[in-house]
């Protein structure tokens, strides 16, 4: 029945087939929500058309991005119960109530959620569905009119996103699990620390290795990092600026930071 459903649902998929090569410029940057962003300047980057994720809209300097695409991919995240996925139980979804509260969804640029939410009663004409049909492995093509297996993470996600847009150029930024040394936190957690081993499974290194194949891919990393799967560059040397240190406290407003703190999510927000 719930295959049955999602066949009929494909409309809404075959509605993305406007996006296919619509990038008007060559590069795009992509930002994940790494510890790493506390210390950049998001002015460096307002020339650039960018790509993001989750909680990024919280960010002081959000306001000066082009955004051309948002991603919050996770499912049945705007219905008012769900699985909460650090609990794993059903719950009342706080972080719809954080959503609503912070405005999330009323920027004008395109937002891109699973097609699980379609029958929320949070509707937005500039909402797009994305659904991979519970493929686990990705497919070949990427295809976000149709069957986009690349739901597993943000990251798959927005990459898969730029190319289909026809971006040539991407230059990823705040994604910490690509360096070398992964960096694990976000930037609106208080601290971060680094451990020593490998987060991505095999198919996700083997899908790093072939869009190298397909795109130019470059991460843009802080002093004295890299990253093996991907070209990398320091922050300094890309903007001519060195990185400056910050809190948490320093570029989310103390009232989100508190949303932030009572979704039960683990994140360390003040401790």
């Amino acid at each position: 029945m719930k295959k049955l459903i999602f066949f009929l649902l494909k409309k809404h998929l075959k509605k993305n087939i406007k996006f296919k090569n619509i990038a008007k410029n060559e590069e795009c940057l992509i930002f994940g929500n790494g510890a790493s962003l506390k210390n950049y300047n998001l002015k460096k980057f307002s020339e650039y058309d960018v790509i993001v994720t989750s909680m990024m809209y919280l960010h002081n300097e959000f306001k000066y991005l082009n955004v051309v695409a948002d991603c919050e991919i996770a499912p049945f995240i705007l219905y008012k119960y769900w699985r909460n996925p650090y609990s794993k139980k059903i719950e009342k979804n706080m972080k719809l109530e954080m959503l609503n509260k912070t405005n999330r969804f009323d920027h004008n640029h395109n937002y891109f959620l699973s097609l699980t939410n379609l029958f929320s009663k949070v509707k937005r004409k500039n909402f797009n569905y994305l659904y991979n049909f519970k493929n686990k492995n990705f497919l070949p093509e990427i295809d976000i009119s149709n069957n986009f297996s690349y739901l597993s993470g943000s990251l798959f996600s927005m990459i898969g996103i730029a190319k289909y847009m026809g971006y040539k150029k991407i230059i990823l930024i705040g994604t910490d699990y690509l360096l070398d040394t992964p960096i694990i936190g976000h930037f609106y957690e208080k601290n971060s620390y680094k451990i020593n081993k490998v987060v991505f499974k095999e198919e996700e290194i083997n899908f790093f290795k072939k869009i190298k194949k397909e795109l130019d891919v470059k991460i843009i990393v802080p002093e004295n990092y890299s990253s093996k799967y991907f070209h990398s560059i320091s922050y300094k040397k890309f903007t001519n600026e060195n990185e400056v240190k910050k809190n948490n406290s320093e570029i989310v407003s103390h009232e989100n930071l508190m949303l932030l703190d009572g979704l039960n999510m683990k994140y360390k927000i003040f401790k």
